[in-house]
């Protein structure tokens, strides 16, 4: 009797440990396995790309995913950390490492990282800068007249030029640029004073080059001094007169403004001549027109009238 309820018991035990042992505990639970992606190339100029992430969970309780950086350039910006899926951009050059960490509901949780090389595309090394000039005239603008047309040219053997920028590199306080980023741009709002404007051209490539432009805003006085070269000697082509010199053979160094004239042998007025390439010059017109170099080189011309063979010229400051 007492060998039979030991059978029993016996069988009972082994049957509860068969049943137990196949059975799974209500409160299992598996970590998630985080997946960063393939390691990613960046040719720059390109300085974005996207991270592509997943994961493996059998337990289907996964609630958070982050990406962070680990190490690399401090330039990036990630779209949203919090997707598997995300771009990221304002890469710089060099070698990213980017981590993934999957988190579940129990707070079980895994990482996995990949790597983003950003490397300076072959095709550019070759690149040459792009070149860039402007005019070496100072313009002269008078005032109450305020805003002037900023112009330059510029040329890249590759074609790739990315940005046009201008800058004031000197001057008064008082300037509004119409389109800063436009390789002509005007500039407004200007006051009494000497300003220094500055192009920059950069190509894909990151090459760059630079030109700058004199503007001189000023007025001449209401009794201005005043100088007068008599019959000078103009060249002539065709129906066009010319005649260059030096302004500080005539006027003292340091003048900050100043304005030309030009009178006819037999005219009684003096005409003023208007800066080429400004606002008020009239191209076909009958209009004297004058330059002037940082170097104090100026030239002064006008389409030509038959009873205008010498005209005198007056400069005032």
């Amino acid at each position: 009797m007492i060998m039979r309820l030991l059978k029993s018991l016996s069988f009972l035990i082994i049957s509860w440990a068969v049943i137990s042992g196949c059975r799974k505990p209500v409160n299992s639970n598996t970590a998630p396995v985080a997946i960063a992606g393939l390691d990613l190339q960046v040719w720059w100029p390109v300085t974005s790309t996207q991270l592509n992430g997943s994961y493996r969970d059998v337990d289907h309780n996964v609630k958070e995913v982050s990406w962070a950086k680990i190490s690399g350039p401090n330039s990036y910006h990630l779209e949203n950390k919090n997707a598997l899926k995300t771009n990221i951009s304002g890469l710089e050059i060099g070698v990213y490492l980017f981590e993934l960490t999957v988190t579940d509901t129990m707070n079980l949780y895994d990482k996995d990282t990949m790597t983003v090389t950003v490397e300076r595309d072959p095709g550019l090394y070759n690149n040459t800068a792009p070149k860039v000039s402007a005019s070496e005239m100072i313009l002269l603008l008078e005032l109450p007249d305020n805003e002037m047309v900023l112009t330059a040219a510029a040329e890249d053997l590759e074609n790739n030029i990315t940005t046009y920028k201008w800058t004031k590199i000197s001057g008064p306080d008082s300037f509004i640029f119409q389109n800063e980023n436009l390789l002509t741009t005007r500039v407004t709002g200007l006051e009494k004073g000497a300003y220094v404007f500055e192009l920059t051209v950069t190509d894909l490539g990151g090459l760059f080059d630079t030109a700058s432009v004199q503007v001189i805003v000023g007025e001449v006085p209401v009794n201005p001094t005043e100088v007068i070269i008599k019959n000078p000697s103009w060249d002539s082509w065709e129906n066009d007169y010319f005649f260059g010199f030096n302004i500080y053979d005539y006027v003292p160094a340091g003048v900050f403004f100043l304005k030309p004239y030009i009178q006819g042998e037999s005219a009684n007025e003096w005409i003023p001549a208007v800066l080429y390439g400004s606002t008020a010059d009239s191209t076909g017109n009958f209009l004297p027109k004058y330059s002037l170099q940082g170097n104090g080189e100026c030239w002064l011309w006008y389409q030509g009238s038959p009873t205008w063979k010498s005209p005198d010229i007056k400069i005032a400051y």
